[in-house]
């Protein structure tokens, strides 16, 4: 197996089922644009990863609409993490002056968990929102590009 079906199959792994052959040859015809003048193996390898991570390029194939485009989906996680992270630290940060004068751990970790509990939603709605709004002027500035080809 050479390394665009290893490529491929990769990429086939996150397309639906039910549209797999047709997106499949979709790809294939564009990475043979690609590739038909490649002069080597690092030279195709190179080509590959600029066309795009499989999760992606199944993404950016796919017929329908994501709330969060494959091509935004490692910066979404990337960001969803980080802001996970700093509220649990800014929350955890403003419980230990409260630990400080002798007030028992226990009911602080039960006032951070509350808060962190409370505040989490809020921040992913945030986010999801506004990844969502990214991804649907990615998609529909994708789409009119495609159908004026």
């Amino acid at each position: 197996m050479n390394m665009l079906d290893r490529y491929l199959r990769e990429v086939a792994r996150w397309l639906p089922w039910f549209r797999r052959n047709q997106q499949l040859g979709r790809i294939r015809e564009d990475l043979g644009e690609l590739l038909h003048d490649a002069r080597d193996d690092a030279d195709r390898r190179e080509r590959l990863a600029r066309f795009g991570r499989p999760v992606v390029v199944a993404a950016r194939y796919a017929d329908y609409p994501h709330v969060i485009p494959g091509m935004l989906a490692p910066a979404y996680a990337v960001v969803l993490a980080v802001s996970i992270a700093a509220t649990l630290l800014i929350h955890a940060s403003l419980i230990i002056p409260r630990g400080l004068h002798v007030e028992p751990w226990l009911n602080n970790l039960a006032l951070l968990l509350g808060e962190v509990l409370r505040i989490l939603p809020i921040v992913f709605t945030v986010i999801t929102l506004v990844f969502a709004g990214l991804g649907y002027v990615v998609q529909r500035r994708t789409r009119i590009v495609r159908d004026a080809h």
